[in-house]
C-alpha cells in the first residue's frame, strides 16, 4: 500500500503535467490550424487569379446583352443598377454598359465599387488593352479621385502582402484625366501583415476631360518589375505615353484586368460628396496577346435616353 505523502506528491505531478501538456497542445494546434488557414486561403486566392483558359484574347461589345463574357472572370457588382445594358449611344454595334455606382450602395470587396475584371496575366508577358469610355455631361466635379480603369496586382497572400496601390491605372480627378503607375521590385512590398506603400511610382499623364463623346483607349504593357518593362497609350488614335523600365510588382503573378467606378473614399458615410451618383459608360472592351491598333479621332455619342 503506497504511503499518504507518496500519494500526495503523485497525485500533483499528475494534475501538473497535463495542463502544461494540454496547454502546449492546444496552443501548437491553433498556430496549426491558423497556419493551415492562411495557407489554404492564399492558394485559393491564388487560384482564382488563373487563367485556365486561352487567356490571350477577349473581346466584349456587350451586343449578347448580357454579362456572360466575364463569368471566367469577377463581377463586382453590388446591386442590379451597377452595371446595365444599354440600346443607345453605342461606341460599336447597339449595345453598351453603363455602370453607375451610388454612396449609399453597399460595399464590394470590402470598398465602393461596381467593376468587372478578368484573369491575371503571366509576369513578362506582353499584353494589348482596349476600351471606349464615356463621360456624360452631367458629371460632376468633385474632390473624389475615380478609377475607371485599373491593373491590379495579385498580391502575394501567403507572404502577408496586401493594400498596394494597382501597378497601372487610369483615372479622373475633377477636370483631368491622369494615367498612374507603381512598382517594386522587392519579394515583399514593405512588412508582411500590413498595408504596404510601393517603392516607387510616377504620374505619367494628365489631360483635359471631355464630357459627353466617346474617347478610345489602347494600352500595350509588357509586365515587368525590371528594365524590360514597358507602357505605351494611346488616346483617340494620338499616342501619350511612351514609358521602358519596371511597371509592376515582384510577385507570383502579373497584374487583371478591371473596368468601372471604383471610388474608396465613399466608403464612410462622412466622404460622400454632392455627387452621390457616378454614371460611366463603357463598349468595346478588349485584351489580346495581338496588337489592337488604335483608331484615329473622337467619336461623338449618338443621343442616349438617360433612363436607359
Amino acid at each position: 500500500m503506497m504511503p499518504t505523502n507518496m500519494k500526495e506528491k503523485s497525485g500533483g505531478l499528475l494534475r501538473g503535467r497535463p495542463r502544461w501538456r494540454v496547454a502546449a497542445v492546444l496552443l501548437t494546434g491553433g498556430l496549426a490550424l491558423g497556419l493551415l488557414g492562411h495557407l489554404a486561403y492564399s492558394a485559393a486566392y491564388y487560384v482564382s487569379n488563373l487563367d485556365f483558359g486561352s487567356g490571350m484574347a477577349f473581346a466584349d461589345g456587350f451586343e449578347s446583352g448580357d454579362l456572360s463574357k466575364w463569368e471566367d472572370g469577377e463581377v463586382e457588382l453590388c446591386c442590379d443598377h451597377s452595371a446595365t445594358i444599354v440600346s443607345q449611344g453605342a461606341r460599336e454595334g447597339a449595345k453598351a454598359l453603363k455602370f453607375s455606382l451610388r454612396g449609399d450602395d453597399a460595399r464590394v470587396a470590402g470598398s465602393k465599387r461596381a467593376e468587372l475584371r478578368l484573369k491575371a496575366v503571366d509576369l513578362g508577358q506582353e499584353r494589348w488593352y482596349a476600351f471606349s469610355l464615356f463621360v456624360p455631361d452631367e458629371w460632376q466635379t468633385t474632390p473624389e479621385l475615380v478609377t475607371v480603369a485599373q491593373w491590379h496586382a495579385v498580391d502575394d497572400r501567403i507572404f502577408g502582402e496586401g493594400g498596394r496601390a494597382p501597378p497601372l491605372r487610369l483615372i479622373l480627378n475633377g477636370e483631368t484625366w491622369a494615367i498612374a503607375s507603381h512598382w517594386d521590385d522587392r519579394l515583399l512590398s514593405g512588412v508582411p501583415f500590413r498595408k504596404a506603400a510601393p517603392r516607387d511610382g510616377a504620374n505619367l499623364w494628365t489631360g483635359p476631360l471631355k464630357r459627353g463623346v466617346w474617347t478610345d483607349w489602347v494600352f500595350r504593357v509588357r509586365w515587368s518589375y525590371g528594365d524590360e518593362g514597358l507602357i505605351e497609350v494611346w488616346k483617340d488614335g494620338m499616342p501619350i505615353v511612351q514609358r521602358d523600365g519596371p511597371n509592376t510588382y515582384n510577385d507570383l503573378l502579373g497584374p487583371f484586368f478591371k473596368v468601372g467606378i471604383y471610388i474608396p473614399q465613399w466608403k464612410t458615410e462622412t466622404a460622400a460628396s454632392v455627387a452621390s451618383r457616378r454614371e460611366i459608360l463603357f463598349d468595346a472592351i478588349k485584351q489580346d496577346s495581338q496588337p489592337l491598333l488604335p483608331a484615329q479621332g473622337e467619336a461623338v455619342a449618338l443621343p442616349r435616353n438617360s433612363d436607359d
